[in-house]
């Protein structure tokens, strides 16, 4: 368990941002984060950012992305798949649009 004065830093905060939004943080690193983002608007910025990016994707459809970009995203994933030695994965193919 955390010490009553334990406080988070930016890396941390940042590091712990995904489970903070999708609220599977245990209950006293959820108050840490928001004690965190309530005293640093640095911080606040940034999630106020992931924010904004996470609005704007859900707004996207397959459709809307053009051909070029839709080749370059499954481009990147694949080269992130062989990184990570994941091998080949099951996706649609790229050829439809």
């Amino acid at each position: 368990m955390l010490a009553d004065s334990y406080e988070l830093s930016c890396k941390e905060v940042v590091k712990r941002l995904t489970d903070y939004l999708e609220h599977t943080l245990l209950s006293e690193m959820q108050e840490y984060v928001e004690t965190h983002l309530a005293n640093c608007p640095g911080c606040r910025i940034y999630l106020e950012q992931i924010l904004q990016t996470m609005r704007l994707v859900r707004g996207l459809s397959e459709q809307q992305l053009p051909a070029a970009l839709k080749h370059a995203r499954l481009q990147a994933f694949r080269s992130w798949q062989h990184a990570e030695g994941l091998g080949t994965l099951s996706l649609q193919q790229e050829t439809e649009t």
